[in-house]
């Protein structure tokens, strides 16, 4: 044994040659020290020792069964830094005599106390087991409050061992609920550091929290957060992607004019870019292609800036000058409000061609029909706009 253990010897003479049953001797005499101070002193320099001895002696093998015995009684009256520093360390000790994990008489002084310890937790590489322990401790104080834990995390997360099963699973534990998180708590800096924490310790939960992004992209709070994080470039996200899901959210309400509108209404500086598909998709999706919309996205002027592309325009207003032409054979004046909406001044017509706007008015303006005269009426000057 080393030079170290001289501070035992009034403990334990003789101890280079001690047996089994005189490790629990020692290990119950050290409990009996009083002064918690002296006695952490002695359990540190004892726990060096039999760290450095080697891992298959019957003597290491047996201290450590001791020591875990006496764990509680050992550190009574610790402070917070003693403590915690010396659990890494016999954690290290199980470590090195080939323990998997706390040996069940030790597990009780193991559990998490206080966020204050992790304030003693070296920040600097652990062994496997003391990893185990210190990740059982931060998954406990993210339980009690994680946006406090989350800057400890980032601190800790790096000098974890990685590849031991019980690492692994409990990181995942973890993990998880750092993932779940990440939209719950609408405080930007906290989305921030949970997205750096899944990015550099948790890629696998990565896919997790795309598809959460890409499902509330109807929240302003995480369209703006989400946005600037693609930008950014440390998203696993596209700000294609989000804008492919935002057209997608608008397209479920298609059916429905009420909600469609509200969500249209939303995407109003977020899809200025992206209107063409975002029209195409609508048309495509919608039985009548747009047509039982117009009146309403005609009062709705705000909807301007997304453009209606040229195609989708052209379809619609013929399809429009259609149904005017169809409806004027049994309801006049109901056919005379539709025809208002041919206006090619109004915002939905921006884009049309102007020749097929025209052509598709010619029906609807032909002035052999004398039965029509009050549409020609409204009609003529329309089709005159867009000669």
């Amino acid at each position: 044994m080393g030079t170290r253990l001289k501070v035992l010897a009034p403990l334990a003479p003789g101890y280079e040659q001690i047996l089994t049953p005189e490790a629990l001797a020692l290990v119950e005499k050290l409990v009996t020290v009083a002064d918690a101070a002296v006695r952490h002193e002695h359990v540190e320099l004892l726990l060096s020792e039999v760290h450095e001895t080697a891992s298959d002696g019957l003597l290491g093998r047996a201290l450590v069964e001791a020591i875990s015995e006496k764990l509680g009684d050992l550190f009574a009256g610790f402070d917070d830094a003693q403590h915690v520093r010396t659990l890494l360390l016999f954690a290290d000790v199980l470590e090195k005599h080939g323990y998997g994990s706390l040996p069940a008489a030790a597990e009780g002084v193991y559990v998490y106390r206080r966020a204050q310890d992790l304030d003693h937790v070296p920040r600097e590489p652990l062994g496997a087991l003391a990893s185990s322990v210190v990740v059982g401790w931060l998954g406990a104080y993210c339980r009690q409050n994680q946006a406090q834990a989350l800057p400890v995390l980032e601190e800790l997360l790096p000098q974890i061992k990685r590849g031991a099963p019980m690492v692994e699973e409990q990181l995942t534990a973890l993990l998880g609920e750092v993932c779940s998180h990440l939209l719950s708590d609408g405080d930007g800096a906290r989305r921030d550091a949970r997205l750096r924490i899944l990015t550099n310790h948790g890629p696998d939960q990565l896919p997790v929290a795309k598809s959460s992004v890409l499902a509330a992209t109807n929240k302003e709070q995480v369209w703006v957060w989400a946005l600037a994080s693609a930008e950014a470039g440390v998203a696993p996200w596209t700000a294609q992607e989000l804008e492919d899901a935002l057209i997608d959210e608008v397209a479920a309400a298609v059916q429905d004019p009420k909600p469609l509108l509200k969500r249209l209404l939303y995407t109003v500086g977020k899809l200025d870019g992206r209107s063409g598909d975002l029209w195409s998709t609508l048309q495509e999706k919608r039985d009548d292609g747009l047509l039982g919309l117009v009146e309403k996205l005609t009062g709705t002027p705000q909807l301007g800036v997304l453009v209606i592309p040229e195609t989708v325009a052209a379809a619609l207003y013929s399809r429009l000058a259609d149904e005017v032409l169809r409806v004027t054979q049994t309801d006049e004046g109901r056919a005379l409000q539709m025809a208002q909406f041919l206006n090619p001044s109004l915002w939905l017509w921006r884009e049309v061609d102007r020749r097929a706007a025209h052509r598709a008015l010619g029906p609807l303006a032909d002035k052999r029909y004398r039965s029509r005269r009050q549409l020609q009426k409204v009609v003529g000057p329309f089709k005159d706009q867009l000669a």
